[in-house]
């Protein structure tokens, strides 16, 4: 008797996909923010690094969908908390993008989109193809890619889109490609009560979303 065949996915990167509805006021806070224009093409970010202090109930709302996250997927301890290290608001007119990077002294990051949309610049997720033999391009060729064996994966947000991942994952914003401003909220999250996480953490890659 043919004894059945298993293949085990191992080791997965779990990326949050949710929503929350944009209030009036908070697009209209992202407008009026002052920012500071970035090198490059890679956009402008507020001054301003903690706007969920200011945002109280968009910060209430993310952190109910972060349970979810941590404690209903990622079935992590209920006595391990997290706070916001920092938040704050990109700006991204047209040809704004930003480059591969990841986030330093942070556990898990985030962001939440006020105003993007469909050609205003996707977020896409990367393995880098030697920390994988399988991956197309790399070594193999394939007939069709997967989620396995595929080392990029592209969302395209909409406003209200929030996303959760782990801070050590490689990602980048394709540019806008619209006349339209592009507006999304970042933000990073470490452990409570701890050294690590009351650092006022001044991280230079904060600004790319």
């Amino acid at each position: 008797m043919k004894k059945e065949v298993k293949i085990h996915e191992l080791f997965p990167t779990p990326v949050f996909d949710g929503h929350i509805d944009v209030k009036p006021e908070w697009l209209t806070y992202a407008k009026n923010g002052d920012y500071q224009r970035m090198r490059s093409n890679n956009g402008a970010y507020t001054k301003n690094f903690y706007v969920l202090n200011d945002l109280t109930d968009l910060k209430k709302d993310i952190k109910e969908q972060f349970d979810v996250y941590t404690r209903n997927y990622l079935k992590i301890k209920h006595n391990i908390n997290f706070d916001f290290q920092n938040s704050w608001i990109n700006k991204h007119i047209k040809g704004d993008s930003a480059h591969d990077h990841t986030h330093v002294n942070s556990i898990f990051s985030g962001v939440y989109y006020i105003h993007a949309g469909p050609g205003m610049g996707d977020i896409s997720f990367k393995i880098q193809p030697w920390w994988n033999t399988i991956t197309p391009g790399y070594l193999l060729e394939f007939d069709e890619v997967n989620h396995v064996t595929g080392c990029e994966y592209t969302l395209t947000p909409a406003p209200g889109f929030l996303t959760f991942f782990p801070s050590h994952l490689v990602h980048y914003v394709e540019p806008n490609d619209t006349d339209d401003e592009r507006y999304s909220l970042a933000f990073n999250l470490h452990f409570s009560n701890s050294k690590w996480g009351e650092m006022e953490s001044e991280i230079e890659f904060k600004w790319e979303y």
